[in-house]
This record gives C-alpha cells, sequence and structure tokens, in this order.
C-alpha cells in the first residue's frame, strides 16, 4: 500500500538529516597538508659526530667524525606539527590524547604540539599516510641534522674516559650541563618561526621543542686500530634533534620525568615529518 503523502515527505526530509547525524558522529579524516608546508633540501653529505655510545676498553671514548652521505632529497615539515593539527588525529581516535597538563580548550594552529612521545608522534604520521595516500615519517637523525644547515649544533667533543685522571671527563660533564642549562630557560612553546629559520627556510630547529627522529641509540666498540664494531641496538631509546642531540624513551611525553638516558633533558617534545611518496594503491590516488 503507498505511503501516505505526509509520510513520504517527513522521509525525505529525514534523510538529509541523518546523513548529517552520520557525517558529524564519523571520525574526522586527515587533509593533505598544505602544498608550501613542506621544503625540499637537496642530497649532499653531512660532517658530524656519529650518533650513540662510543666505547674503547669498555669506557667512553670519543668517535671520529664522518661525512655521511644523504642519497636522496628530502621533503621536510618548514615547522613542527601544531596544536591544531595534532588535535585532528585525536578527535579521529588515531592518536592518544595529551596528558592534562598539555590539552588546551582551543588548539592553536600557530603553536606545536608538545608533551608527545616516539610513539604518538609515530601514530601521526601513520594516520595522516592512511588517509592522504602521501607517505609520511619522522626523519632519521642523520636527515635532521642535514636539513638543519646552519642551525645544526654539536656539543664540543668530550675527552676520552682516562681510569687514572676520571674527573677529567666527569668535569667536562658537569661544564657541558651547565652550558645546556643557561639556554632551556624558557619552556613555554612560542608560535612558529619565533627561533627563527635556516638557509633553508625551516624554521625553529635550535629552539626549546625538540623533535623526535627514527633513529635508535646505538652502541659501538671502538678497536685499538681505530675500526668501529657495532654492539647493539636499543630502538626503545630513539635520537632527539634540537639545540643539543638528546635520547630518550621512546613512550616518555615528559621529558623532565627523569627518563632521558644521556644529559641534560630538552624542554619540549614535538616532531616534524618528511614526506616520502605517493602511495599509487590508495583510493584517494585511484578513485
Amino acid at each position: 500500500m503507498p505511503l501516505p503523502l505526509f509520510s513520504s515527505r517527513v522521509s525525505l526530509m529525514l534523510v538529509p538529516a541523518l546523513a548529517a547525524l552520520l557525517a558529524a558522529c564519523s571520525p574526522p579524516v586527515a587533509e593533505p597538508p598544505a602544498p608550501d608546508l613542506f621544503i625540499r633540501v637537496s642530497a649532499g653529505t653531512v660532517d658530524m659526530i656519529p650518533v650513540g655510545e662510543f666505547l674503547q676498553n669498555g669506557m667512553p671514548t670519543v668517535p671520529e667524525r664522518q661525512q655521511l652521505q644523504i642519497a636522496q632529497d628530502i621533503e621536510i615539515m618548514r615547522r613542527q606539527v601544531s596544536q591544531a593539527e595534532y588535535a585532528r588525529c585525536v578527535q579521529a581516535q588515531a592518536c592518544r590524547k595529551l596528558d592534562k597538563q598539555e590539552q588546551q580548550v582551543e588548539p592553536r594552529p600557530d603553536l606545536p604540539v608538545v608533551g608527545v612521545s616516539w610513539e604518538d608522534a609515530t601514530a601521526y604520521a601513520d594516520w595522516l599516510s592512511r588517509d592522504t595516500g602521501q607517505l609520511y615519517r619522522l626523519p632519521t637523525y642523520e636527515e635532521w641534522a642535514w636539513i638543519a644547515g646552519n642551525h645544526y649544533r654539536e656539543d664540543t667533543p668530550l675527552s676520552p674516559f682516562d681510569p687514572q685522571n676520571p674527573a677529567r671527563r666527569w668535569l667536562e660533564e658537569y661544564q657541558q650541563e651547565i652550558s645546556r642549562s643557561r639556554t632551556t630557560d624558557d619552556k613555554a612553546p612560542q608560535p612558529f618561526g619565533h627561533f627563527g629559520a635556516n638557509e633553508h627556510g625551516i624554521q625553529d630547529l635550535g629552539g626549546n621543542v625538540w623533535d623526535w627522529t627514527d633513529s635508535c641509540y646505538t652502541r659501538y666498540a671502538v678497536m685499538a686500530d681505530q675500526s668501529v664494531m657495532r654492539l647493539g641496538e636499543n630502538c626503545g631509546i630513539r635520537v632527539l634533534g634540537g639545540e643539543h642531540r638528546s635520547y630518550m624513551t621512546d613512550f616518555i611525553r615528559d621529558p623532565v620525568s627523569g627518563a632521558c638516558s644521556v644529559g641534560l633533558p630538552p624542554a619540549n617534545l614535538g616532531f616534524r615529518l618528511v614526506r616520502d611518496a605517493v602511495n599509487p594503491g590508495h583510493p584517494r590516488r585511484n578513485g
């Protein structure tokens, strides 16, 4: 039996309302970042002290500097991921909520998200990759050092550990930490660009927010002929790029909680992403 005209009209009116309700309840989809957010840095060679711990006869030693080849161009964010961008991932239920002290009533698009772990940063990259069809990831520390350009800083290498005079290295470590502490007094995240940009136009590389990288903490033995043997890799600890190199357990969000494995902890933990390539099998690319 045909529906009464009134019932048909009500049904037709409910369809768009129901569609709008379902859309509102659906997790938001990640949108591709703005075209000008990423900067391409050409391939090249970075001169740096290699990442990790180096031991000689079981004692800490100073590794030789290395010329490390960055074989391909790198597309990296000119700034760190913002509060508003990370909040969208949380809303999509693809990222964990920030701890209470880092939550904002109105997440800002002009401030970096802080209080995030390596696990959080990786979850964000996975969500963005899955929804946009591009491949996003954290940079390696070597890539980060290369794109940092004239803003890349390294601590003055410490003297090799001398069992006959251990106080020498201890004093150097103490002086190094004092020097670092003078430059990390202001902990509050600042608007993008506050700490300047390097020659590539990449911002805030030496500011008060350190960038997670995908590099693992590695231990090496330096032999008598100065050759190096890899002892092991601990990917539960990751390397951070910033005003000084740092190492942190991958699930840590608060750098002052005591989980920093070496030296003075960073002021804040954030991240920026590398964009690798288009995923040809993604529906957004073939639809």
